[in-house]
């Protein structure tokens, strides 16, 4: 199911980027790898799990809360007036593998 609904998003992030772009409505996404969080906290906390996980992220760590909250202030920024359609993912290299 989890990837059947991360596809579903990925998607309707593109349709919407269409239909809303004429509008001056932008549409993005963030797809993040492995975030530390209190809900991943007892995983990763895990040093056979996480040295699995670090092993596959070519920066060598997680990512932090603040590593996501940055994408995201920078999507909703002016900055970013002209992105549109995009997953942007926060993932330290893990997707360019």
């Amino acid at each position: 199911m989890y990837c059947a609904s991360k596809g579903a998003v990925n998607q309707l992030v593109r349709v919407l980027a269409l239909e809303w772009g004429p509008l001056g409505i932008t549409v993005n996404a963030v797809a993040p790898t492995f975030i530390y969080t209190p809900g991943t906290a007892e995983r990763l906390d895990d040093p056979e799990f996480r040295r699995g996980v670090v092993d596959r992220i070519p920066m060598g760590n997680v990512g932090t809360i603040a590593d996501v909250a940055g994408a995201v202030i920078y999507l909703a920024s002016d900055a970013a007036a002209m992105v549109n359609g995009v997953i942007l993912p926060v993932d330290g290299g893990w997707t360019a593998q």
